[in-house]
């Protein structure tokens, strides 16, 4: 597994042996075809997407084996997801949480 960036961490879903369930080699061709769009951060799809391979990862969606891949890349999407996500912020805002957080 390449967790260097997004794109090689969804790419690697489709490498390994034994195969992952079709539901998330789709899941996995989905996420990246959606990675070229702008603002990925207000994207709702991708953010649904997102947890949606986390749940396949976790067990939470269904009764078939789990495997960890897709809840290791869905963790990996997720943390890129959330740094956008708060670059985007206003710095007051920004410096408001951490005050919060401080006191």
């Amino acid at each position: 597994m390449d967790f260097s960036t997004v794109d090689r961490a969804l790419s690697s879903l489709s490498r390994r042996h034994p195969a992952l369930p079709d539901e998330v080699l789709n899941l996995s061709k989905h996420l990246l075809e959606l990675l070229p769009s702008e603002n990925l951060a207000e994207n709702d799809d991708y953010a649904r997407s997102i947890i949606h391979l986390i749940e396949l990862g976790s067990g939470a969606s269904s009764d078939a084996t789990v495997r960890w891949e897709p809840l290791a890349v869905g963790l990996r999407l997720i943390v890129d997801y959330l740094e956008k996500r708060t670059s985007e912020l206003p710095q007051s805002a920004q410096l408001s949480a951490a005050a919060d957080e401080a006191g």
